[in-house]
């Protein structure tokens, strides 16, 4: 595809981060589905807890002499990744 002197091309690494893409945001609406605070977590919600525990433990012990500002600085990144790797594997 030609946008002036630009060429953009729909590759399959693009195809799979799409795939991906959609995976995690149908995640997200599962877990969310119904205003997401239920008392007694559903089967999704429980999944994600799980990979949110599975992410904090080992980020607590790498950067365990720092203080709690700089774990909640990088948690949200190396969770992000940490998904998305997972994720990209899975399919």
């Amino acid at each position: 595809m030609n946008i002036g002197n630009l060429y953009f091309s729909f590759t399959n690494p693009s195809l799979f981060m799409l795939l991906t893409l959609s995976l995690v945001l149908l995640l997200v609406h599962f877990v969310t589905k119904n205003g997401g605070g239920n008392p007694v977590p559903n089967a999704w919600q429980s999944l994600v807890e799980f990979i949110h525990d599975f992410v904090s433990n080992p980020v607590n012990e790498q950067i365990g002499g720092l203080s709690g500002n700089v774990k909640q600085k990088f948690f949200p990144r190396i969770s992000v990744t940490f998904t998305f790797s997972l994720f990209r594997n899975m399919i």
